[in-house]
């Protein structure tokens, strides 16, 4: 699974218009094993209180959205 975080560019695009590409990219660069066959599309402001000191990304808490 990937989680894709929108940008104002991306702001009035569809889910499967961001996940598509992702997913093409990957295939096209990675083993058919490794792409990504789930895509989930968050907005920034959800993404607040996920990040250590760091600013790393909790893939625990990411987890837990599946």
């Amino acid at each position: 699974m990937a989680f894709v975080v929108k940008t104002r560019d991306t702001v009035g695009r569809g889910e499967q218009a961001l996940a598509r590409p992702l997913q093409d990219s990957c295939k096209g660069h990675a083993a058919p094993c490794k792409y990504p066959r789930k895509v989930q599309v968050l907005d920034a402001a959800y993404l607040e209180g996920y990040e250590t000191i760091p600013a790393k990304t909790q893939r625990k808490r990411l987890k837990e959205l599946e």
